[in-house]
This record gives C-alpha cells, sequence and structure tokens, in this order.
C-alpha cells in the first residue's frame, strides 16, 4: 500500500473515530469492532510519535465502549460502568503499546 493511500485510510479512521464518540446515540457500540481493527492496523504502520496518537484513541473508544455497553446494565447507579470502562481503555493501551511494527513492509527499517 502506497504512502498516500495509509494517510488517507488512517484520515478516515480518525475521523470515523472522533464522529463515533461525539454521537450520542451509542454508534460506538456499534462501530467499535471495525474501528478497533483500524487502530490495530494504524498502530503497526506507524511511527513512534503517530503511534501515541493511535494508542490514546483507541484506548479512549475502547472506555467509550465499555461505558455504553455497561451503563445500561448499572443504570448509572454504581460506579461499575466507569471502573470496567477505565480498565478497557489501559488494557487497549497496553496491547496495542506492546505489539510490535510491521517490519515486513520493503523499504522499511528498525
Amino acid at each position: 500500500m502506497a504512502v498516500w493511500q495509509q494517510v488517507v485510510v488512517k484520515l478516515f479512521l480518525a475521523a470515523a473515530a472522533v464522529f463515533a464518540m461525539l454521537s450520542l446515540g451509542g454508534l460506538m457500540i456499534f462501530a467499535f469492532p471495525v474501528l478497533a481493527l483500524g487502530a490495530w492496523w494504524a498502530v503497526r504502520h506507524s511511527g513512534p510519535l503517530e503511534r501515541i496518537g493511535w494508542i490514546a484513541l483507541a484506548s479512549l473508544a475502547a472506555a467509550e465502549w465499555a461505558w455504553e455497553v455497561t451503563y445500561p446494565v448499572t443504570e448509572g447507579e454504581s460506579p461499575a460502568s466507569w471502573i470496567v470502562a477505565a480498565v478497557a481503555g489501559a488494557v487497549t493501551a497496553s496491547l496495542l503499546a506492546t505489539m510490535d511494527r510491521d517490519r515486513t513492509e520493503p523499504g522499511r527499517t528498525g
């Protein structure tokens, strides 16, 4: 995949993630599986600074997804939905941060 194609896909993924997080209708519940795969791909094909941004975006998306799933169950009466959201964000960040970059592309070093 050419560099310009990667940039276009990453911009689309970032815009979709931000739109899903800002929607009040619970769009993240349905969009998160696709966005999580996209973030995984983006982290593998990014430099160090861009990688931090993708990890932060994916962690926020995972936290919001977990909160949207657990909030109706707890009816907002307990802190469980916030705890589950914090754990989901932390787990997503740690999984993506420990993942190796894709080193199989021709011309890419280190």
